[in-house]
């Protein structure tokens, strides 16, 4: 959890006095109406004179509020994303009456997390029914701390809830999924999931005696996995495939000729495909780095596959895929392993695995990205749920994916 004073991030400092009417009127409006949302004990309107400290900075649409009361508070995007009440301070002397702990943990739990339920961010955006991570309440600091965190990346935190363990306030909480959701639905960043980085490419459409080719080299390269991807079923015609194609792109090097990435995206999943043939895809159940991650009832379960038996699947598959010669040198080395960051007893059984190999340039002396592959395995179902890969040799003539 953050330091007990601490904001979750910098910002542009101005003092109260110079704040304009209009700026200072409109943020505490948006405060005003997320202290009614989030049902805390603070009183107002606020007048100038009941603040220490309120600065603002308007083009990233960020506010901060101190009060004589002693809360503070940060919000973004005029949503609350941390705030701090007085209470939430380690006790200088021990006092036996005031550490007297009077609330149960488990009522503790149930408290911080209806209050997660009153930001309106999801289960799987939260994450808050895992265990978080608990610190109890001792004599120095009369709360608990809950602190959780995203079980499908490394160590992200979502939110952090202190409760006061006296009268069941949330005195402290800070809500970092809820900052990146916000941040995530204001900016539309260019996906580069198919293409080496540095290539030039074009967001165009083919002509259509290419479409048209493309689309039926799609269809017959995807029919080989109808028995590993359900989803084949749903692109099993031209005329289906050509519906759920979202994105051509075309990619031009002075190393390779020009060739063209396609995005399908289809019931949840998306595919994606190099001059027609299938290297990537993400199910709807994908759970690592998802954009929307499923829900948590989706992906419990047992582990059944052993990490090396996830590995040896992995390497089967890409060797089904139209792949240069030399790509499965790179399956040969160990992978990155990554494991849902669970606390408890809950199981969720997925290994994402990253390879990467990296050469030096002949021509520069310095070092690119040879190799990428990444995978997602479901170690009960014993299914690939994610897979992204490119090779690439400095001057290779040959088309990126045959």
């Amino acid at each position: 959890m953050l330091g007990n004073s601490v904001m979750p991030i910098p910002f542009i400092l101005y003092g109260a006095v110079i704040a304009t009417n209009f700026v200072f009127t409109n943020a505490t409006e948006e405060f005003y109406r997320e202290i009614d949302r989030l049902r805390l004990p603070v009183q107002y309107p606020f007048e100038r004179e009941s603040l220490t400290r309120f600065t603002y900075d308007t083009n990233a649409q960020e506010y901060t509020l101190q009060l004589k009361t002693g809360w503070q508070f940060y919000s973004s995007m005029s949503r609350i994303i941390w705030f701090e009440s007085p209470d939430h301070k380690p006790h200088l002397q021990v006092s036996k009456s005031k550490n007297k702990k009077l609330i149960p943990l488990a009522q503790a739990l149930e408290i911080a997390r209806a209050f997660i339920g009153r930001t309106g961010m999801t289960t799987n955006e939260a994450w808050i029914y895992l265990e978080p991570k608990i610190q109890e309440p001792d004599q120095y600091t009369p709360y608990y701390e809950f602190d959780w965190s995203e079980p499908n990346k490394d160590d992200a935190a979502t939110v952090s809830i202190a409760v006061d363990s006296q009268n069941g306030a949330v005195i402290y909480a800070n809500l970092p999924s809820l900052l990146r959701k916000l941040l995530a639905s204001s900016q539309s960043n260019q996906s580069l999931w198919l293409h080496q980085p540095g290539l030039q490419t074009a967001m165009s459409l083919p002509s259509a005696e290419i479409e048209q080719n493309l689309v039926a080299i799609m269809v017959n390269d995807l029919a080989r996995f109808s028995d590993s991807l359900p989803i084949v079923a749903r692109l099993e015609n031209v005329a289906a495939m050509r519906r759920h194609i979202v994105t051509w792109r075309k990619i031009s090097d002075r190393h390779i000729p020009e060739y063209w990435t396609t995005v399908v995206e289809c019931d949840g999943w998306k595919l994606g495909f190099r001059a027609g043939k299938l290297v990537a895809w993400t199910a709807e159940d994908a759970f690592f780095e998802s954009e929307r991650p499923p829900e948590l009832n989706r992906v419990v379960g047992e582990w059944r596959l052993s990490e090396k038996q996830a590995i040896e699947m992995v390497r089967n598959m890409v060797g089904q895929l139209s792949l240069p010669p030399n790509s499965l040198n790179l399956l040969a080395k160990k992978p990155e392993v990554l494991k849902p960051n669970v606390q408890g007893k809950l199981s969720i059984p997925r290994f994402l695995f990253e390879w990467q190999e990296t050469k030096s340039s002949s021509a520069t002396g310095f070092r690119y990205v040879s190799g990428h592959l990444t995978a997602e395995v479901d170690a009960q179902q014993g299914k690939i749920k994610r897979l992204s890969v490119y090779f690439w040799e400095e001057g290779d003539k040959q088309v990126l994916v045959k």
